[in-house]
Order: structure tokens, then sequence, then C-alpha cells
């Protein structure tokens, strides 16, 4: 009897340490750390990175699902001291050590330690959220340079971000251009409210080639689109195909990848990419040189809200208005009122149904929601990736009127 209690008793207190290692040891410790992979198979290897904060020879890296749980961890050899530079973004970004991980999570959104983001890609998914892992890319500072860092700026027009080592694209986390908690919110309203549907998600990163059998979901930040992520979106919705966008910026600057030297290329003005093809120039989507236009690829451009009174909606069919919480905005060109400008976008038909009480400076730049139709194809705008935050979907008036839009893109 004495026996059987002392190994529950042992049990319990290694059952006590292991959780209490899993979930508040490593996570202390580390520094940072990356993947090779964005989007995976469930069974997939994944080789993951790491640097710690002191070095440390055999330690756990946690794994957290979209609602911030440990799932899982694996022992990662940290005692390595790896000296960092300012200048990594030119030379590759050094690891203290790395470790292969079998992945048997299910379909799903996962991080590791804060720092970084992937997906399990669900086979049968009838709808998926595209997170905007390239834009993180394009804007982290983590490797000493970004093309909105005043180095990279200072030193020449021709922005370049390179990590020629053998480790992936470095992401800071704490740049990240969607935010879980708020994912979680479009997760659970996906769950609630169509709940015949199947749910999944893949990076931008990966987004070649769309299926138009899916609806999807772009949601975060997206000013940054590869080339060919912007030809699958034209040729998705001219099949068929049903988006929904709830982002303030999408495709505003076109850049080149070479994945294999782990390069992204952007030049920003005409003239300056050496490469002047008009489909490959890595340069803004609505330069006069860009065949690709945004406004004829998806039908919206981005505003700017400096004004809080900018977050005020007004309903195009009546008068009643309500609040959106967003810093940014995104809107279809009008002509005047609630008429969208047809010949601008390309798109057969438009419908809004509300757009921000008062006026932009760029007088076309109007915050609005509503659907465009392109043949049998229809883009949902949702002015914000704000739009799914807690305030929001606590509002039945954007509650009601997300659920509305929703049954269209997926009926």
């Amino acid at each position: 009897m004495r026996l059987r209690l002392l190994k529950i008793l042992v049990f319990a207190i290694s059952g006590f340490l292991i959780f209490k290692s899993i979930n508040f040891g490593i996570s202390k410790n580390i520094a940072n750390c990356w993947s090779n992979q964005f989007t995976i198979n469930k069974g997939d290897t994944l080789t993951i990175y790491a640097n710690p904060i002191k070095p440390q020879k055999k330690s756990f890296l946690v794994i957290y699902d979209i609602h911030d749980r440990a799932v899982d961890s694996v022992y990662i050899d940290l005692s390595a001291r790896i000296p960092q530079s300012y200048d990594e973004w030119i030379k590759g970004q050094n690891f203290s050590g790395k470790v292969n991980y079998k992945c048997n999570l299910a379909p799903g959104v996962y991080h590791l330690e804060k720092h970084f983001s992937f997906c399990v890609r669900n086979p049968e998914a009838d709808i998926e959220i595209i997170l905007p892992h390239l834009f993180q890319l394009c804007s982290s500072n983590t490797t000493g340079a970004s093309f909105f860092s005043p180095l990279t700026n200072k030193k020449s027009k021709l922005n370049l971000i390179n990590s020629k080592s053998n480790i992936p694209f470095v992401i800071n986390y704490s740049k990240t251009s969607f935010k879980i908690a708020d994912l979680q919110y479009l997760y659970n309203f996906l769950e609630i409210n169509l709940p015949n549907k199947k749910i999944g998600f893949i990076s931008d990163m990966d987004l070649t080639k769309m299926n138009p059998s899916k609806t999807y979901i772009f949601y975060g930040n997206y000013s940054f689109m590869e080339v060919n992520t912007a030809i699958a979106i034209k040729d998705f919705v001219f099949k068929g195909g049903k988006l929904i966008i709830a982002s303030s910026s999408i495709m505003n600057n076109k850049v080149r990848i070479n994945r294999n030297l782990k390069l992204i290329s952007f030049y920003g003005l005409s003239g300056k990419d050496p490469i002047v093809d008009s489909i490959n120039s890595a340069i803004r989507f609505n330069d006069s040189l860009s065949s690709l236009k945004n406004y004829q690829l998806i039908g919206m451009d981005y505003m700017f809200a400096d004004k809080p009174q900018t977050g005020f909606f007004k309903y195009c069919n009546s008068n009643d208005s309500f609040f959106v919480k967003g810093s940014y905005f995104n809107g279809i060109p009008l002509l005047n009122d609630c008429l969208a400008d047809l010949k601008l976008t390309k798109f057969d038909k438009i419908k809004i149904y509300a757009k921000a009480s008062c006026t932009y400076k760029l007088k076309k730049g109007f915050g609005t929601i509503g659907i465009l139709y392109n043949g049998k194809g229809k883009i949902i705008q949702l002015p914000t990736e704000e739009w799914f935050c807690a305030q929001n979907l606590n509002n039945s008036a954007i509650k009601n009127l997300t659920l509305e839009l929703f049954e269209t893109a997926v009926k």
C-alpha cells in the first residue's frame, strides 16, 4: 500500500514538473525562433531554429495553438553562443540551435513561443483564412533593416531584404500584421455561425493556386504581395471564386521573391527596377508601369483614418450609422455618395452597403463595405483588419451585417 502511494506521489510530482516546464520554463529563455516553412500538412517535418536569452543545453520549446494553449513541445540544444550583428540582413541570421519537429498537430494555426506562426493545412477546408507572413517579413527589423527602416531607405531606394544563410526568411513576431486575439474571434465567429463549414489556414507565402470551390479570407495587412499571388487572385475571381477581404491595406506594393537566395526585392518607383517587365517589376501596383492594378484586381485601395470620426459608417439605404473600431480603412472608389466607379475598378457590378460618414482628402479613398462582382466571382470587402475584434463583433449592427455578407460569400 505504501509503495503504491509512493508511486502515485512520484507520478504526480513528475507530471507537475513537466507541466510547469512546458508552460513557464523555456518561454522565458527564447530570444527568437523561426521555422523553414509557413504552411505544412499534418505529418510534415519542420526545422525549427532558435536563439536563447541564456545558453541552455536541453530545453523545451513550446508550441501554442490559436487559443494560446500549449499543445506540444520539443527539446532543443541552445548551448552554443552565437554573436549577433546589426547587418544580419546582408550576412544572414545565425542561430544557436535547430531541431527537426515532426508535426502531428490537428489542422490550424500555431506559433512557436510567440516568435513565429505557421499553419497546418486542412485538406477538407471549405473556408481558408490567409495569414499575411509576407508583410511581416517586409516590415520586420529583426535582421537590422526593412522596407520601412531608415537604414534601408538611407542607403538606397533599391530596397532588399536578404538572408543568405540556409535558414528561413526572418520574422519579428512583435511586428505581426494580424493579432492572435482577433484571429480567435474570427475563428470562433465562423465556427458558431457557419457550423457546417470546415475552416482552414494557409500563409500568403504559399498561395500560388486557389481552389474556386473554396472561400478565402484575407485577414490582416497585405500591402506587400508577390506577383504569383496577385495573378492567382485574378484567376480565382474570374473563375467564379469568392473572397472575403478584411484588410485596411492590400496589394499596394508588388515584390519579387527568390526563395533559394532568401531574397525579397521591392523598388517602389517606376524606372528604379532593372527588370522593366510590367508584370515582374517590383514596384507599386498602381504605378504607371504596372499592368496589374489593384483597383482592377480587387477593386479597392487603402485610406488613412487620421481622425476618430472616420470610424463612423452610414448605411447607404438609410440614415442609420454605426461605429467601427479601426486605425486604417480600405475603400472602393466612389463617384458620389454610394455609387462606385465601375470604370476604374473594371468590375461588372458593385453593391455598397455602407461608407465612412466623412470624406478623405484623396476623394476616392472612402472607407466602404460592399461586394464586387466579376461574373460569378465575388469579393466581399470589409474596411479593416480590426473588423473581427471583440469591440466590433459585440456591436449588433456589425455582427448582423457580417453574417449577411458571409452568407453571400459561402452560399
